[in-house]
């Protein structure tokens, strides 16, 4: 059994997040969310609109790959589109942060709500 931990993003609407959280419980074992919470946007492609962020906490059995692909399954069941990215609305971005100890997409571990949604995850396991 591998651990998992996996930051949730949209642009749309909070509510988009209960959707992708859904599909995880389907999919991954021992599932603990974060409370959602609203962050500024990054970078000027999509300046404006705020974003709403949450961090998973899970086990699988699946490999690193297959758990990338079922996260990317996911962002395009919650009707995310390369259009839709390239006009700044971001229907669901899922990242897998790290797959057992090993940290994924190293410039999300410094933002500060990444940093603070991992903290609060930690806290619900204790």
């Amino acid at each position: 059994m591998h651990d998992i931990l996996i930051a949730i993003g949209t642009n749309v609407v909070a509510d988009r997040i209960r959707f992708v959280e859904e599909c995880l419980e389907q999919r991954f074992e021992n599932v603990r969310f974060t409370h959602i919470i609203p962050t500024e946007p990054i970078g000027e492609r999509f300046k404006g609109k705020q974003f709403f962020n949450a961090v998973m906490a899970g086990n699988t059995n699946m490999a690193k790959s297959e758990v990338e692909e079922q996260l990317k399954l996911i962002e395009q069941l919650a009707g995310n589109t390369q259009d839709k990215r390239n006009m700044g609305v971001v229907e669901a971005d899922i990242d897998l942060l790290m797959y057992d100890d090993v940290k994924l997409h190293e410039k999300d571990w410094q933002r500060s709500y990444i940093k603070e949604l991992v903290e609060r995850i930690k806290e619900m396991k204790s």
